[in-house]
């Protein structure tokens, strides 16, 4: 997981990643107490913490929902507990869990109508829990076919890169083979057989169960993978059922076998982890050098301005990339391989939200002053801004208003 394109993506958002990795911590503690022990006092304290979570970041509920599937099948495969043990952890799990739903969704209410704030719905999480059944079943597909584009497709990250499908796709055989064991050897036992069947059918279904519970909040989008934490617990999972001592699958020199191949897909797969970890740091510091070289030059360029006074408001509008400073083709390879990650996208994104991006970092990596331009739209809209050529040319960089304006790109 510490090389996943999940904590990649992480580790940019440094303003909030401590929060992140906070209501991870609860989404996985959530399981880890109920596991241990089915007793009240367990049951409202993982639903507190399941409630924290969600407060932290929404996103995460799924790795809680996640951890319980495969924690219940584990259960029935290595450690061959009853059927009736089994639902009576999965109901002990699903009631602490919609207990902690409840507090949190009843906490947010009370505080946005206290506040008399909404939330943003620009990430989906605003209609958090609403349900529509007309679209319920194409959001159950949807999630088999994230699961399967996540690790058999290029669609949300560069799979083929070292073959990394190969080696998910030999790591789910080697799940789907224990399984089949499994129910092979308990084929006597009806209800075990049921309930293997549905909870490895449901697997996919919960590693992105986003696509359900929140189906508004794309994980398409650059940011997704970070809505994606558990992912990693595939890898897990296979672990968990290969090796051990709890229970028994197969002879001893099946078990040998499933181990040794286990652990090769693990140390193949780490070996590709630590590369792509070692990559997208590579593709930040291409962004960073070129960014920092061309700030240099728009710093030095709106000193010269005559009205220039070291807090000025400044706007920065447009991209590098489809103006003058086209990314160079010889670090297409680092950003083909870190896709579905933050990093092709550079520092500065296509949004409103550039422009304080930008100012922040001329202030923190050139020592500027520099203060946000409050007036954006209506400069935009001017005839001195639209004629305005592109940044290095004469004129890219101008005074219009009280504000110092520069243009990067025509769009």
């Amino acid at each position: 997981m510490m090389c996943s394109p999940f904590m990649c993506n992480l580790l940019t958002y440094y303003y909030t990643a401590d929060a992140y990795m906070i209501s991870y911590f609860f989404a996985v503690c959530f399981v880890y107490i109920l596991s241990k022990k089915q007793k009240i006092w367990c049951f409202l304290a993982s639903a507190l913490l399941l409630s924290c979570s969600l407060c932290l970041y929404q996103a995460f509920l799924g790795t809680s929902i996640t951890l319980c599937m495969i924690y219940l099948l584990y259960r029935l495969i290595r450690c061959k507990d009853d059927w009736k043990k089994i639902a009576t952890l999965g109901i002990y799990f699903l009631a602490s869990g919609c207990l902690g739903i409840a507090i949190y969704l009843l906490g947010y209410k009370i505080f946005c109508a206290y506040k008399d704030i909404f939330p943003v719905g620009d990430r989906g999480f605003s209609r958090m829990g609403i349900i529509e059944w007309s679209r319920l079943g194409k959001q159950i597909k949807q999630a088999y076919i994230y699961f399967v584009d996540y690790f058999l497709t290029n669609k949300l990250v560069q799979n083929s890169w070292h073959r990394r499908e190969l080696c998910n796709g030999f790591i789910i055989s080697l799940i789907i083979g224990i399984i089949l064991f499994f129910l092979w050897q308990n084929r006597k036992n009806v209800i075990n057989v049921c309930l293997a069947l549905a909870g490895t059918i449901l697997i996919p279904l919960c590693f992105m169960s986003i696509t359900v519970y929140a189906p508004d909040a794309s994980i398409e989008q650059a940011t997704g993978i970070l809505m994606l934490p558990h992912m990693s617990f595939l890898y897990l999972f296979v672990l968990a059922l290969s090796v051990g001592k709890a229970g028994e699958y197969a002879n001893v020199y099946g078990r040998k076998i499933v181990k040794w191949m286990v652990f090769a897909a693990a140390i193949y797969m780490c070996h590709i982890m630590i590369l792509f970890t070692q990559i997208f740091q590579n593709a930040l510091r291409v962004n960073l050098n070129k960014d920092y070289a061309l700030a240099q030059r728009i710093v030095m360029q709106v000193e010269a301005l005559p009205e220039y006074h070291p807090d000025m408001p400044i706007m920065i509008s447009g991209n590098t990339g489809r103006g003058n400073y086209p990314q160079l083709d010889q670090y297409d390879s680092l950003f083909y391989v870190t896709k579905g990650t933050v990093a092709p996208y550079g520092y500065f994104w296509d949004t409103n939200g550039s422009y304080s991006c930008w100012v922040g970092f001329l202030n923190s990596y050139l020592g500027a002053d520099f203060t946000v331009c409050t007036t954006i739209d209506e400069i935009k809209q001017t005839q001195e801004y639209q004629n305005m050529p592109i940044f290095p040319q004469e004129g890219s960089v101008r005074m219009i208003g009280d504000c110092a304006v520069v243009k990067l790109s025509m769009q």
